[in-house]
């Protein structure tokens, strides 16, 4: 649990302290966070797909 809130809390506290936040970062973060949301979103289908798959090949066996 720590590592989920703890670790991003004080990394994100010790980041503003640094250096202050500007139209750059923000365009920066939007960047990266649109291309993980999307791959999460593609895992989540190729999984999805590879489930149906397996449950119609155990169906057929039975």
């Amino acid at each position: 649990m720590t590592v989920f809130f703890l670790i991003p809390l004080f990394l994100a506290i010790g980041i503003a302290h640094i250096r202050v936040v500007d139209a750059n970062i923000i365009g920066n973060i939007n960047v990266v966070l649109a291309i993980f949301i999307s791959m999460l979103f593609a895992m989540i289908s190729i999984l999805c797909s590879l489930s149906l798959r397996y449950s119609y090949l155990l169906l057929e066996k039975q």
